[in-house]
């Protein structure tokens, strides 16, 4: 089993709760603006430093665990 520790769980629910909030700003923006398109060369970007912070918790929590 496979168990989160507090600083991981948090940092992994305010990712969450930010990525749903940017989700719905950027819909209700995408229907009245064209924000949407200046926006969209940003998406990359933030991808790419999610999986990288995304990678540094697993191997932190990794090494934590010893598994």
């Amino acid at each position: 089993m496979l168990i989160m520790n507090e600083t991981a769980r948090r940092v992994a629910w305010r990712v969450s709760i930010l990525g749903v909030g940017a989700s719905v700003v950027l819909g209700c923006l995408s229907f009245h603006t064209n924000w949407a398109d200046r926006l969209f060369p940003w998406t990359i970007p933030l991808f790419l430093v999610f999986f990288v912070l995304l990678i540094v918790m697993l191997l932190h929590h990794r090494t934590l665990t010893g598994s």
